[in-house]
């Protein structure tokens, strides 16, 4: 079965790289499979980011044993702060040895002041995919963030979730992103399912042209 690395060591990125190439017949393995004890040194200093997850890409790629790599990298865009919260350092903002509870606190005490729809929020991500140490193809997409909580309330899931899923609340259900059903997930969080797309209908032309020996 061919094989594809999943170049992440966030658990909540893992799942969601899992489920974009769930179905295509490929075997994910990641870096705790292949006994990967030091990982790469990604500056992740790109103009955008597509620029950064390209680098995730080649850097694990190379360390993968040149294997087909899948990388992602993305952020939350809060248009209402302006130039006082960088989308692209979302997890370095707070500083980077922040935990996840510290980037929340920051996050909610920048936004204090803000009310209703001002609270609104952007998701983007981006995919790059890479062999051999360079990239084959990249793919990006925005889309609703939901509107980000004024006080955060600690839940079971946190210790799997990405920290922003524990902040961005979802008005037509109810809920925040951490607790959405699998449907509901796919319904709301457009992002995924449209880079799962493009994803997979790639990956099966790039099989059909390359041959199983070419992945």
């Amino acid at each position: 079965m061919t094989q594809i690395f999943l170049a992440t060591t966030n658990s909540a990125k893992l799942d969601r790289l899992r489920w974009l190439v769930d179905g295509l017949g490929l075997s994910t393995v990641t870096q705790s499979d292949l006994e990967i004890h030091v990982a790469p040194h990604i500056a992740e200093d790109g103009a955008d980011f597509t620029e950064n997850a390209k680098q995730k890409a080649v850097a694990w790629s190379r360390a993968a044993g040149n294997r087909l790599t899948l990388a992602t990298d993305g952020g939350l865009e809060i248009p209402a702060l302006g130039r006082s919260w960088d989308a692209l350092r979302t997890r370095r903002n707070a500083g980077p040895e922040s935990d996840g509870t510290e980037k929340i606190a920051h996050l909610l005490r920048l936004m204090r002041s803000l009310k209703g729809e001002a609270r609104n929020s952007l998701w983007h991500e981006a995919i790059a995919l890479a062999k051999d140490g360079s990239v084959l193809e990249t793919w990006s997409d925005s889309g609703d963030g939901g509107k980000i909580v004024e006080t955060y309330v600690p839940g079971a899931s946190d210790t799997t979730a990405f920290w922003t899923e524990c902040i961005r609340y979802y008005p037509a259900v109810g809920k925040l992103y951490r607790d959405l059903l699998p449907a509901q997930l796919e319904a709301l969080d457009t992002v995924w399912p449209r880079l799962r797309e493009q994803v997979q209908r790639y990956l099966r032309h790039y099989a059909a042209t390359e041959g199983s020996s070419g992945i």
